[in-house]
């Protein structure tokens, strides 16, 4: 098994129950199973079709928020590596990871890119080829015909071997270090949880 299998089957499993809450400027949204797994799937569309390939890694920069998730599983259902920093991370935090985990994108909240509006113009000083989107550009609507036939081409399964995140270390020691997690790491720590 690997986090794209275990992530289908529960959606599946649970489709109709809620999975994600969030309270933003007064009001109250939810997700249910179903929609986080069509939300990943569009993410991962958007993946693919922006020229993030198989391997590549994508940092996640962004505060706890439903966007989050959806967008984690979105990288893995595009066969991709998650790369989740700390929101407290600098500029030139982001700028050590993208080079020492060789990123080839940065997805970003909102709030976070405008807490950090020298971070395009830091990576081309920095000479590192790196795209930055929101979440905004990840969840924009595709005609639904054009979404469903890139879905298809999305990988149904993932290596046990396939690393799913790199995860920095907070580096107190020096540069942060990163650790590999593979998809069978997540499904054996999982697997212990039942």
């Amino acid at each position: 098994r690997d986090l794209i299998d275990l992530f289908e089957t529960t959606t599946k499993r649970f489709g109709t129950r809620v999975a994600m809450r969030i309270e933003r400027d007064g009001k109250k949204e939810q997700y249910t199973f179903e929609d986080v797994k069509e939300l990943a799937t569009r993410a991962a569309v958007f993946f693919a079709r922006n020229g993030i390939e198989h391997g590549q890694r994508v940092i996640l920069f962004s505060h706890n928020m439903p966007e989050w998730g959806m967008t984690y599983f979105g990288i893995i259902k595009a066969g991709a590596t998650a790369v989740p920093v700390d929101p407290a991370s600098t500029i030139d935090d982001i700028v050590s990871f993208v080079r020492a985990g060789e990123v080839s994108a940065i997805v970003i909240s909102q709030k976070l890119l405008d807490e950090n509006s020298g971070l395009a113009d830091r990576l081309k000083e920095e000479n590192l080829n790196c795209k930055i989107w929101v979440f905004e550009d990840i969840f924009a609507m595709l005609p639904e015909s054009e979404e469903a036939e890139l879905a298809k081409s999305l990988p149904a399964k993932a290596a046990p071997n396939t690393v799913a995140s790199l995860i920095f270390t907070s580096g107190t020691t020096g540069n942060p270090k990163a650790v590999m997690l593979t998809h069978r790491n997540f499904t054996n720590m999982t697997s212990m949880l039942g």
